[in-house]
């Protein structure tokens, strides 16, 4: 009897963990679509202030 009852609280916490790294996963490709969008900008950013520069230049 003791150890059906571990048996369920084992299955009990398993399926939490499941849906709990379910839930990480999804978390974190969030994040990395968030960081991505970000590094794009950064890049286009980076992209317009060197184009800004070579025009700058090229004025002078």
């Amino acid at each position: 009897e003791f150890i059906d009852k571990q048996l369920v609280l084992n299955n009990a916490l398993e399926s939490k963990v499941d849906i709990r790294t379910a839930d990480l996963r999804k978390i974190s490709e969030e994040l990395t679509a968030a960081n991505n969008g970000i590094n794009k900008s950064i890049q286009a950013a980076s992209v317009t202030s060197h184009v800004r520069t070579r025009l700058a230049l090229v004025r002078d």
